[in-house]
């Protein structure tokens, strides 16, 4: 099986900010093609952080937002002692107690969880947490059930999407817009360059100076509300200010925009 393009990190969008992993295809190249393969499909939507153990790990990738289990691709091969330990921060795939068993869910280990390089045949880490360790951190301190973890008044944990990035862009960060909810509307930005929502050339990914401030505007239809910001934006204010940097450095920012019916 040929290697998919080499991709060295994903970002992970959650409702509550981004996880950025950069991964290891030249350690675990099976695992990487597989979970790239998932990212490329846009598997990885409205997916739930279905389970979180408190110190341990948080693992996600296998339930859509309605509870019911995704179809997904067929097992692949346990890539293991590939230089790649369980430590706190690292990506790994989840199974079943047959080795080969791991399709579309993973867990980001919260602690170092070294046992699991071997525990049971070991599980495969295949990357590593380069960005938004405080994102897995906020989901690892969920209070409440270990599976199907709900935040009290916050609503369910949830994947919103995934993109692939073959390098960290820090001259030119992108913003990239998620429409969610069941209204309609419109995300534009200024400067201009967004423009999410349209029903013809709609453009809801582009990059931007890092040192100009980038307004986003959202426009509800007449049929529809606005119901606020997920992701790296927060607020329930239409327009907000997006941050394209962190602790000095340049990041992206991926947002999610929710319209409710009137």
């Amino acid at each position: 099986m040929p290697m998919a393009e080499a991709a060295p990190f994903v970002e992970i969008q959650t409702n509550i900010g981004t996880i950025t992993v950069e991964l290891y295809p030249d350690k675990a190249p099976i695992t990487v093609e597989n979970f790239l393969k998932y990212v490329d499909d846009k598997f990885y939507q409205n997916i739930l952080f279905h389970r979180v153990v408190k110190d341990f790990v948080v693992q996600g990738g296998g339930f859509g937002i309605d509870g019911i289990q995704k179809n997904t691709l067929e097992p692949i091969e346990l890539e293991v002692n590939k230089g790649v330990s369980n430590i706190r921060g690292t990506i790994a795939m989840a199974r079943t107690d047959v080795l080969k068993s791991a399709t579309s869910q993973f867990f980001i280990n919260t602690k170092d969880n070294v046992f699991l390089d071997t525990a049971s045949g070991g599980y495969a880490a295949f990357g590593t947490v380069v960005g938004g360790l405080e994102i897995v951190d906020a989901i690892n301190a969920t209070p409440g059930f270990q599976d199907f973890p709900i935040p009290q008044g916050d609503g369910p944990l949830i994947i919103e999407a995934a993109y692939k990035l073959e390098a960290l862009n820090t001259a030119r960060p992108e913003i990239r817009i998620t429409l969610a909810g069941d209204g309609a509307g419109i995300v534009s930005s200024s400067p201009k360059g967004l423009k999410c929502g349209t029903p013809t050339n709609s453009v809801c990914q582009t990059s931007f100076d890092p040192t100009k401030t980038i307004k986003l505007t959202a426009k509800s239809a007449s049929n529809s509300i606005f119901s606020g910001w997920r992701g790296d934006c927060k607020g329930v204010l239409p327009g907000l200010k997006v941050p394209l940097t962190k602790d000095s450095k340049a990041q992206d920012a991926n947002c999610t925009a929710v319209f409710r019916k009137k």
